[in-house]
């Protein structure tokens, strides 16, 4: 019988622990319409009700203290962006930005050129909100608490009456909100604007998610980087020397879902088994995956299984690209993924995605066309989980881990 070797065949039992560790760099948008969206106005007004009133259908956003049949009244607003929790908590947050399109309001802006309210300085500060609130009841009497740390941004005098857009950028303060949001989703209780003075006769006003023109709905782009190789480590012995192709694998973590893969055969999907090895010709990839119960990969390692005349520095890449690049995001995703396609020629390529058992759980073929080609993968009813998609053509071999969250 041929010997097969792992990694060094020096010692019976060995410990591998992973030590490269990749992280893909992902760019999401949110720009959440009335439905989705959750923003509202909170109002008081002097010798009124309005403090008790419910304003979370409001077209504008609106940041003002002025008066109104001769009774004062101020304005804040409140947003927040649920869409987050689609990103990992493990992410590292390396870039935010927040768009604010202005809207066209019968009231406006109070200071731009030529406005005879100039020297009442309208800038507004973007509070963290620390506590719950719903959009459909929260009154001024109700609003929730924000917090007046340093953390909170200012957005300067606006420029003009109308329209006047505002994007917040390049901001340690903004990123870190964000970042304790993603990676503590139930601390995500959004942003209050407000003035920063309160007095007359000051006002600065945004479109809502509920605007009627969509491309001025509040945009909230989150730059990520997310560890989906993860980093792991685990024994195996050889219960017999004098048969090595049989080997027990012991994974460090007990918990969790295991996922053991040697090329495209499932082995198991306990944390310790034992499998007897058929030695070929050419090396195959072992891949141990632990998917925690939030449905984000935990641990992964890869390792070579060969027979003793292959050189383990030899092995060749598992995707073979000549024809086209692919990029496949966001992943770990809740429902949908999209497949980047960039080709050089037409082809027709199959697309097949396994679940971490080796079972296809969709087949399908797509025309290529050249240049970049985006296809849709809908994944809602699939279970949480680890999966695997190849694609296949002419010029094109490739295959990737998707994540379910």
């Amino acid at each position: 019988m041929r010997k097969i070797i792992v990694s060094f065949l020096a010692m019976f039992l060995l410990t591998i622990t992973s030590s490269q560790i990749v992280f893909s760099q992902t760019t999401v948008i949110f720009k959440p319409n009335g439905t989705i969206g959750k923003d509202a106005v909170v109002l008081t007004k002097e010798y009124s009700n309005f403090a008790d009133l419910n304003f979370g259908t409001q077209t504008a956003l609106k940041m003002s203290t002025w008066t109104w049949d001769g009774a004062l009244f101020t304005e804040r607003s409140l947003i927040q962006f649920n869409e987050l929790e689609s990103i990992p908590t493990e992410a590292i947050i390396t870039d935010v930005k927040l768009k604010l399109y202005g809207n066209f309001d019968q009231e406006g802006n109070n200071v731009y050129p030529g406005s005879e309210f100039n020297q009442y300085s309208n800038s507004v500060f973007l509070q963290r909100v620390v506590a719950a609130w719903d959009e459909d009841s929260v009154t001024w009497n109700t609003q929730p608490t924000t917090s007046t740390s340093t953390t909170q941004i200012i957005i300067p005098n606006s420029e003009g009456q109308y329209n006047w857009n505002y994007t917040i950028e390049n901001s340690d303060e903004l990123k870190a909100m964000v970042q304790d949001m993603v990676s503590n989703p139930s601390t995500n209780h959004g942003f209050m604007l407000k003035l920063l003075s309160e007095s007359t006769y000051r006002r600065m006003v945004f479109a809502s998610s509920d605007n009627l023109d969509p491309t001025r709905w509040p945009e909230l782009q989150v730059t990520y980087s997310y560890n989906d190789t993860c980093n792991s480590n685990f024994s195996y012995t050889m219960d017999n020397a004098l048969d090595p192709t049989t080997l027990t694998f012991n994974a460090k973590v007990d918990a969790g879902q295991h996922i053991w893969r040697y090329g495209n055969q499932s082995l198991s999907t306990a944390s310790s088994f034992t499998h007897t090895f058929t030695p070929t010709n050419q090396c195959q990839e072992l891949t141990h995956e632990v998917i925690g119960t939030n449905g984000n990969c935990s641990t992964s390692i890869n390792l070579y299984i060969c027979d003793n005349n292959q050189d383990t520095t030899s092995i060749d890449e598992v995707n073979s690209m000549d024809n086209a690049e692919v990029m496949i995001s966001p992943n770990p995703s809740k429902d949908f993924w999209n497949v980047s396609i960039n080709s050089k020629e037409k082809i027709r390529a199959e697309i097949i995605i396994r679940d971490a058992l080796g079972k296809v759980v969709l087949r399908d073929e797509k025309n290529i066309y050249i240049g970049e080609n985006n296809i849709p993968i809908n994944g809602k009813d699939l279970n949480k989980g680890m999966y695997i998609i190849e694609i296949k053509g002419k010029g094109i071999s490739y295959s990737q881990k998707l994540i379910k969250q």
